[in-house]
């Protein structure tokens, strides 16, 4: 702690240092952040890289570089730093910690990680049009990137720590000491600290480039709906741009005061991020095209491809039905079983 010794004091004091930094960032338009979105993702690309790398080499020198938080038994200060047991391994036998039970849990979370199409009109539009053909690439790319990396994050983590991999994993570098030839007497080099700090603190500093984003989609869909077609005649005032985006970005830092269990939030709001990622999509696909023949109009477009054919939207409907159905059932379940 750091401000004081309560826990919950501090975490209100960077909730306001955060609220600080992302409910004016959701003022901005998009190409007014494209400066601290490209850094930003340069520096996830190095977090990805950090949290890899120094599993690897840990596991294949079988080395502990992770400290479990034991205490130096040579030590007579109770007060001396953690150290690292030399005869502790994270996870000694990985494959008896598969618990397939307990995909509910990462169900909704690896659902939420990939609810990013709503803004893609929104990301599109300051693109010049000679350069709309493009996106169906730009786009695809980001999805293959981004689902190597959860993979590679995900399988390494998991096998590596087990079951005392902390919520979120990230936390489990709090205690990363690098490799030394002395765990119990000697401190942590430099490198050591300045990974475990980056690993701890990015995510952290990282939703502050997603937040602005949620929340100006957000807020322009609010403001699309209140005022329907004559919008255009609102969208180029910034006072209502403000005001909208404004509604959209406080209401989560406000309940964020109230719920401070990160896992708590991402079980519940998954089965949201499940209708957002499959459902809704779908919907809007296949009654849009009906819309579109209705109107005598080709409901074909540039974007149009094998996948958008009917059957995989109604199969994607399906899905999502299926994920919140099963999701829920089990986190009820779960809830009157404790």
């Amino acid at each position: 702690t750091v401000f004081g010794t309560s826990l919950y004091v501090n975490y209100v004091v960077y909730l306001v240092i955060f609220a600080t930094l992302v409910v004016p960032a959701s003022l901005f338009e998009f190409h007014e952040q494209v400066v601290v979105q490209v850094t930003l993702t340069v520096f996830r690309i190095v977090m990805v890289f950090f949290m890899i790398a120094t599993i690897l080499i840990a596991h294949f020198n079988n080395d502990v570089e992770f400290n479990p938080n034991s205490s130096n038994p040579n030590s007579s200060n109770p007060n001396s730093n953690p150290i690292v047991n030399p005869n502790f391994h994270p996870n000694p036998n990985p494959w008896l910690a598969f618990h397939p039970e307990n995909l509910y849990i990462l169900m909704p979370i690896a659902g939420y990680a990939y609810v990013f199409h709503h803004s893609i009109p929104s990301l599109a539009h300051p693109v010049p049009v000679k350069h709309k053909p493009l996106l169906a690439v730009v786009f695809s790319s980001a999805i293959g990137v981004s689902f190597v990396a959860y993979l590679c994050v995900g399988v390494v983590v998991s096998l590596y720590f087990g079951v005392n991999t902390l919520s979120p994993s990230n936390l489990n570098w709090e205690t990363y000491r690098g490799r030394q030839c002395d765990h119990f007497n000697s401190a942590p080099p430099i490198y050591a600290r300045v990974i475990s700090f980056f690993v701890v603190i990015f995510p952290a500093m990282d939703v502050a480039s997603a937040y602005p984003l949620n929340a100006y989609t957000l807020g322009n869909t609010l403001m699309a709906y209140r005022y329907g077609d004559s919008m255009i005649h609102f969208e180029q005032s910034k006072y209502h741009l403000f005001i909208f985006r404004a509604c959209a970005a406080l209401p989560p830092i406000i309940a964020a005061v109230l719920q401070s269990d990160l896992g708590s939030i991402t079980d519940y709001t998954g089965l949201a991020g499940f209708a957002i990622a499959f459902v809704y999509p779908a919907l809007l696909a296949i009654y849009s095209a009906k819309r579109c023949e209705q109107l005598g109009i080709e409901k074909k477009t540039q974007y149009s491809g094998y996948l958008t054919k009917k059957f995989f939207q109604k199969f994607l409907a399906i899905c999502g039905i299926v994920l919140i159905l099963y999701v829920g059932s089990s986190l009820v379940y779960n809830i009157r079983s404790t």
